[in-house]
């Protein structure tokens, strides 16, 4: 599944719910569209973001054009 960066793995250490990553995937892959390596690196550094506490996945969504209401 990931060629370049193992963003899932990231996700399962944080204890994304599954619905939560797929939105934020389906942002990220509006923007970057084929893509992957940079689908992939922007994915790892939200969810970096996301660990270290500068962000939530909720915010992470709504900044990058997504809708987060399914959180909630």
């Amino acid at each position: 599944m990931s060629n370049y960066f193992d963003y899932q793995k990231q996700a399962s250490k944080l204890n994304v719910k599954p619905e939560l990553l797929q939105e934020l995937e389906r942002v990220l892959r509006e923007q970057y569209g084929r893509d992957e390596m940079m689908f992939e690196l922007r994915m790892l550094r939200a969810l970096s973001a996301i660990e270290e506490g500068a962000t939530t996945i909720e915010e992470a969504i709504r900044e990058l054009g997504g809708s987060a209401s399914m959180a909630a």
